[in-house]
């Protein structure tokens, strides 16, 4: 990746500050950082970045994709669902790993 591939980068939410008092709060603690948004030139240079992403396992480091609200509840209905092994995104689509089907993978597309 370079710095081409990025189209735009900014930082999303307001800025968080501990105030004294709060648990855990001592007054040389930074304020933590926003979560960052990007937006990348093409599709190819958003999935590398995705598919690289397991990198930073066991870091204090989270790159995900910004699912739309329908995407996000169905994702969560099928990592709660009994019958699904595994669930994930990929470019739009909602895949499930059913624990006890044949046809392993099914794909699941919100409208867009």
């Amino acid at each position: 990746m370079t710095n081409s591939d990025v189209e735009a980068c900014h930082r999303v939410g307001q800025r968080q500050r501990r105030q004294q008092g709060q648990p855990g709060a001592r007054t040389e603690d930074p304020p933590r950082p926003r979560p960052m948004i990007a937006r990348f030139v093409n599709r190819k240079a958003a999935e590398a970045i995705l598919y690289h992403r397991r990198k930073l396992k066991n870091t204090s480091y989270l790159i995900t994709k910004d699912l739309t609200p329908a995407n996000i509840s169905l994702l969560a209905y099928s990592w709660d669902h009994p019958q699904v092994e595994d669930a994930w995104s990929k470019r739009s689509n909602i895949i499930v790993k059913m624990k006890d089907v044949s046809r392993r993978d099914l794909i699941f597309q919100t409208s867009r």
